[in-house]
Order: structure tokens, then sequence, then C-alpha cells
């Protein structure tokens, strides 16, 4: 355990094998840094699609023990040998926290564990969403060792006439519009057999995918089952 007391703010750092207690879902609810990738569902369809991924936690405690920051790794232990994962496949798993000083220091603890001895791959995924800042790398760290990607974010709450009206351009409201016209409608449901159809297309085109290793099939399923409220699939069929 490691006690860091910047600024005179005094918490510890640990590690824990389960995070179930309500202060993480409040931390959850709070932070803007959230994401899916942060819910416990998801984090379960991991370690049940791959048997040798181990969920541990990184954990931040005030004095009192009440639980103040904490940062989800994914252990996939092979042959003797550890990676460090946060998370697989590239979704973040950004340390959530009560403020900057303690959402850094769980970093840096990240840091630490990634250069153990028989660690010999790890990576770590940071959500910035606009308006953010984006939180800093550890000390040391060299610059050909990070990247910065973007990703699209659609604001939903305005509702879906606003977002029909002044976020798609002419030309797509058209396209849809012909679209339907030739007989194509959209489904949206949790149906095994939607799952098994939206696996065999990943599989169809992961195949041409570049260092890319396709993700067990029994995963897509484990995912909808555990995040009953967040996850879905939309097929578009024509006929």
């Amino acid at each position: 355990m490691i006690t860091a007391s910047p600024l005179n703010y005094l918490f510890s750092i640990g590690r824990e094998r389960r995070l179930d207690e309500p202060a993480w879902e409040h931390l959850r609810t709070a932070d803007p840094l959230a994401t899916v990738f942060h819910e416990p569902g998801w984090l379960d369809a991991l370690t049940a699609a791959w048997p040798y991924y181990r969920l541990e936690w990184l954990v931040a405690r005030d004095p009192d023990g009440l639980l103040i920051g904490a940062m989800p790794v994914i252990r996939s232990q092979r042959y003797g040998l550890s990676q460090c994962l946060s998370l697989p496949y590239g979704a973040p798993g950004t340390p959530l926290a009560v403020n900057g000083v303690v959402r850094g220091a769980l970093l840096k603890a990240w840091e630490r564990a990634a250069r153990e001895p028989l660690v010999v791959r790890a990576h770590v995924t940071l959500f910035a969403p606009p308006g953010v800042e984006l939180i800093g790398t550890p000390d040391g760290w060299l610059p050909s060792n990070r990247t910065v990607e973007t990703t699209q974010l659609l604001d939903l709450s305005p509702g879906f006439a606003h977002i029909w009206s002044d976020v798609f351009d002419g030309g797509i409201r058209r396209s849809c519009a012909k679209t339907e016209r030739e007989g194509v409608t959209i489904h949206a449901d949790t149906d095994p057999k939607s799952v098994a159809a939206l696996d065999r297309l990943y599989r169809a085109q992961a195949g041409e995918w570049r260092n890319h290793t396709p993700f067990p099939e029994r995963f897509l399923a484990e995912v909808v089952h555990r995040l009953p409220d967040s996850a879905m699939v939309w097929r578009a069929v024509h006929g």
C-alpha cells in the first residue's frame, strides 16, 4: 500500500480484487470521465469471455476507509507472464476520483504496476470528453509511448427531432428516406439470434483488419446479458 499526502490531502492507494460498494456507484455517477466501460456488467463480461483475464482494482481511500477513487485493471495471465490492461481492446479504463490529485496518484500507481517484473505488455486508454481537461500522464513516459486519438460524440439529450433536423444534413435525410422506400427496416432487440448475427458480421469484417485478434464468440452475448439497460443490437433488414 502507498500513502500519499500532496497538499496535505491524506489518502492511501492499494489493490483490491472486488469493488461492489455503493461509493463506487457514486463515483461512476458523479465523475464526468466515467463511461459504460466502468460498469460492472462490462467488466464481468470480459472476465467471463476470457478465462485468463483477472480483474483487479487500484483503489484510493481516505484515512477513514472511504472510497475516493478507483481504476479497473485487467490482468491477462498466461504461461507465467502478465499483461496490464486498462482496458482491453482500447476501451478506456480512466481512473475515476473525487479530484485530480487522487486521479493522478492512481495513474502513477498504474504505471508502477505496469513496470513490475513479468509484465510483458501494458496499456491504458484515457477518456477526455469535450470541456474536461485531459489528465496528465506520469513523469517518465516517453512521447513515443503515447498517442492521442479522436472519436465522435453525439449528444442525444435534445431529442430525436432536433438531431434529425439540425445535426444530419439534407443528403443523409434523403438517403434514409430512399432506404425506407426500398424496404429496409430497423430492428432493436437483445434476442440471441440478433447477437449471433452481429457476431457473424463482426467476424467477416475482422478477418480483413490488421493487427486485430477477434474476441471470443461468447463475448457479445455476455455483454448483452450483463448490460441489459445499456446494450442492444440494432439490425437493418431488407425485405
